[in-house]
């Protein structure tokens, strides 16, 4: 896992942009959303996409143009299921993410990376290293110079592997992220 997240980070600076026209971000995002299993240890089904599940995401954003970003995210997100007896389950996540402005203040992205699943509770258990897929859109109501609010809607499906199930999560955010050029 740790090696996998390395490689990511290498990645990403090797092709993040250089001189002053690039616009670097760092934001957090404080996240609220549901989790969901088909099969497998987790077992909650049950559970749906209700409201349940916390999170709390770290990003850093690369601008290579106007309307496309590159990013890098460090993800943790916590949810108690009650299916089967009291289990915790607590899943991070680094993820490689791409953005495009599709227009005024709105952006769409997609990403790939690695998530690991620890489940607390009888039986505990670790699942992964496993194949994250996200797709999310995110809204910027204003910008105060180099601070930037935000509010974000995120879908993420982990496969996990065999004989595990994927996972999915749905997620909706708030966060501010701080930019090196200003509007």
């Amino acid at each position: 896992m740790i090696r996998s997240a390395l490689l990511i980070v290498l990645v990403v600076l090797i092709i993040a942009p250089r001189g002053a026209a690039a616009d670097v971000g760092v934001g957090l995002s404080f996240q609220l959303g549901g989790f969901s299993a088909e099969a497998g240890p987790v077992e909650c089904a049950a559970c749906g996409y209700g409201v349940g599940s916390t999170g709390v995401a770290l990003r850093t954003t690369w601008g290579y143009r106007p309307r496309l970003r590159l990013g890098l995210d460090a993800r943790s997100s916590v949810q108690v299921v009650e299916a089967a007896g009291p289990r915790v389950l607590l899943q991070g996540a680094g993820v490689v993410t791409g953005h495009y402005r599709a227009g005024g203040r709105w952006w769409l992205g997609g990403g790939v990376g690695v998530a690991t699943l620890h489940i607390f509770g009888a039986p505990g258990q670790t699942l992964g290293p496993a194949l994250l897929l996200e797709a999310s859109v995110r809204y910027e109501p204003t910008r105060w110079g180099h601070l930037v609010p935000q509010v974000s809607a995120e879908a993420t499906r982990v496969v996990h592997p065999s004989p595990w199930a994927p996972t999915s999560q749905f997620m909706l955010g708030v966060g501010v992220s701080w930019h090196t050029t200003a509007d």
